[in-house]
């Protein structure tokens, strides 16, 4: 088993679009938000390489509340 602590987390947002034109207004398509940041992504890793992981958060404010 791996254990990640994760002392500053934050969210990570994605935005998807089917064309991006320099120069132009570009409209997105979606939006993902997900936990993020180096503990977060580094189990996130792990975890699809099929090892068992725990990921161990301090969270608060706007974060904690997502």
């Amino acid at each position: 088993m791996v254990l990640t602590v994760c002392i500053n987390p934050s969210i990570d947002t994605a935005v998807y679009t089917n064309k991006f034109l320099l120069g132009q207004i570009n409209i997105a398509e979606s939006v993902i938000k997900v936990a993020g940041g180096k503990g977060n992504n580094a189990a996130r890793i792990v975890k699809g390489l099929g090892c068992e992981v725990v990921a161990l958060n301090l969270l608060g404010g706007f974060e904690g509340q997502f």
